[in-house]
């Protein structure tokens, strides 16, 4: 096989993607390297890049109408941003809002006025992997099938999208308007834009694997029975390889092959995939691991991880991993770490409803020292849901004066619910949403991930659900630094 297995010789080479957590765990970018670091990380020309997944990551969904139960930073990075890109992409790295490079189509014109909103879009030349455009009616495929499944959808808020559209009108195979009801500014409007996905309508309408293919989307009904039968198609994971709905895409990777008992997957790249693409990987492998331990066990055997992590417990040892060639950087997530004190506890809830225990306890607290020794510096103090950030793996005052909006050195940050409707749009410059946890070496953009410059300990995983990093589209606040 092409890639860096091949590449090995007397002086071993390794194609290297590492991390280094300011989270459990914490993905990034690097490039290939020889047992001793080179002063230049070298690109290999083809070959496969094998991504390590973090336990509990494993993708169990492909249709991009996600329910519920099946909103998992897995079901979107490693599945639906793969294969199906959203109509609009946003962020860069360094930069928030839209990624007009990765988007789909041109920025919307948006109107408003007299108690509604239009927002009228022209489609980019992209084309699907069996070679056919996408089109307008490929957009309001998908809009009909989530009207009419609404309920199912994970994102769904009653009286929001899509129960705030009253038309889409299809005015050419590359232009449609959507109307809204209610007056919105074009800036926030992209957060209901951002959230339309082109399907191929010329594959995927139909209500049986035999059946022709229609228009039956086009009224309640219909759109209802294609969606069962999507629905049904994707419940079957034994066939997430073979299946021929799964293999037309319009995103930069085709699934080959996928293993439901370990959600081990192998993509291929889709040569016709019309956005920007750097790098020369050919294919890649997403494999998973049953706990952090078992991944770095894996990572300094050179079990052939390209593009992996170390976890918290295992900061210390960076040494022995980039000793063996690996780059790492860290990819802080946004996240905190808190006590939940229980108020109702009939002995010690009057305890913990006094103030001044709860400073007390707060000042027992060394938030710089726990940072310092057992995050090995990855991490920043927390105080509360706005925040003062630093830049991680810096100097850290053990109780810092009380800084204000002005003071150097620190960057006020308003965290949580005051980010917006949608984290997607946050206006906040330290965090961007960027292309790709594999893709910084290879060069691919094989999903989506968010980065945060700053960062205190959260969660194992910041992607439960959207925001992912609160996850991309979610709509519930999630404090923390971003």
């Amino acid at each position: 096989m092409p890639g860096c297995a091949a590449a090995r010789s007397a002086r071993r080479v390794l194609c290297a993607l590492l991390a280094v957590c300011a989270a459990c765990v914490v993905l990034a970018a690097a490039g290939c390297g020889a047992a001793s670091p080179p002063p230049a990380q070298v690109r290999i020309s083809g070959g496969t890049a094998t991504v390590a997944l973090q336990p509990g990551d494993q993708f169990t969904w492909l249709l991009p109408l996600l329910p519920f139960s099946a909103s998992t930073g897995a079901n979107l990075e490693y599945s639906e941003y793969l294969m199906w890109r959203p109509l609009y992409w946003f962020g860069s790295p360094g930069h928030v809002g839209l990624n007009q490079a990765e988007s789909l189509a041109d920025p919307a014109v948006i109107t408003s006025g007299s108690g509604q909103t239009s927002a009228t879009i022209t489609l980019k030349p992209y084309r699907w992997s069996d070679g056919r455009p996408v089109t307008s009616r490929d957009v309001e495929f998908w809009f009909d099938l989530l009207k009419a499944e609404k309920a199912n959808w994970w994102d769904y808020v009653p009286g929001e999208f899509p129960d705030n559209v009253s038309a889409f009108t299809i005015l050419s195979p590359a232009r449609f308007r959507l109307t809204f009801t209610g007056d919105y500014s074009a800036a926030w409007l992209y957060n209901e834009l951002g959230q339309l996905f082109p399907l191929p309508q010329q594959s995927w309408d139909k209500t049986s694997a035999r059946g022709k293919v229609g228009d039956y989307d086009l009224t309640p009904a219909g759109a209802r029975s294609v969606y069962d039968f999507l629905a049904a198609q994707n419940k079957d994971l034994s066939t997430y390889g073979t299946n021929p709905l799964w293999q037309v895409v319009d995103g930069p990777w085709r699934l080959t092959s996928y293993a439901p008992a370990t959600g081990d997957a192998t993509y291929v790249r889709n040569p016709r995939y019309a956005g920007p693409v750097t790098g020369s990987v050919r294919e890649l492998r997403v494999i998973s691991f049953t706990s952090d331990a078992a991944e770095f066990d894996t990572l300094l055997s050179s079990g052939g991880i390209s593009y992996g992590y170390i976890p918290f417990d295992d900061a210390a040892q960076m040494t022995r991993v980039t000793a063996d060639g690996y780059t790492v950087q860290a990819w802080p997530t946004w996240g905190i770490t808190y006590i939940t004190l229980n108020y109702a506890a009939p002995q010690t809830g009057p305890i913990f409803r006094q103030l001044y225990v709860r400073q007390a306890m707060q000042h027992l607290i060394n938030q710089a020292a726990d940072i310092a020794d057992f995050l090995q510096g990855y991490g920043n103090p927390s105080m509360g849901r706005c925040r003062w950030c630093r830049p991680a793996r810096s100097s850290l005052p053990s109780r810092p004066a009380t800084p204000t909006p002005t003071t150097p050195r620190w960057r006020w940050r308003c965290c949580g619910p005051t980010a917006g409707r949608s984290p997607r749009m946050a206006p906040t410059p330290a965090s961007t949403r960027e292309p790709g946890r594999a893709s910084a070496a290879p060069g691919s953009r094989p999903g989506t991930g968010w980065r945060s410059r700053c960062s205190t300990r959260p969660a194992p995983r910041a992607w439960t659900r959207k925001p992912r990093p609160c996850s991309p589209r979610s709509r519930r606040p999630v404090s923390g630094c971003r």
